[in-house]
């Protein structure tokens, strides 16, 4: 399988996984983190949120919808960040498996931080007592 079939995706924020109906990674496009050192082990084992939701990915059909999930914190190694989650399962010519997009969102909310941090610090806006933002 290749994911050239998939809608091109801006670089550096997402990646490709495909794995099977057991949870081996088949194929990676390695764009967010390496999946080398995990490529040998069920994605169950070394990530809690897939655990929990893996039956649902399997009895998945290639017509169904997509599944997302936003803002899950996914931490492998040296990768840490908060992505946006979409499954959907493929049938190819060697059978079936599920694709998994992982959009990277931390250039995101790091620029919503430091504008957060900049209205505060420029006094644009106060909270009173009774926790209502005024301007």
């Amino acid at each position: 399988m290749s994911f050239s079939n998939f809608i091109p995706i801006q670089p550096k924020k997402c990646q490709c996984i495909s794995f099977n109906k057991k949870g081996f990674i088949v194929e990676s496009d390695n764009a967010l983190f390496s999946t080398g050192d995990i490529m040998g082990i069920p994605l169950t084992a070394g990530i809690p949120f897939l655990k929990k939701i893996f039956k649902q990915l399997v009895n998945m059909k290639p017509t169904d919808e997509p599944l997302f999930f936003p803002n899950i914190n996914l931490n492998l190694g040296s990768y840490s960040s908060i992505c946006d989650f979409i499954f959907t399962k493929v049938e190819h010519a060697d059978g079936e498996s599920i694709v998994w997009f992982i959009y990277d969102n931390s250039t995101h909310f790091r620029d919503l931080i430091h504008s957060s941090a900049q209205i505060k610090k420029s006094g644009a806006g106060k909270w009173n007592r009774k926790q209502k933002y005024t301007d």
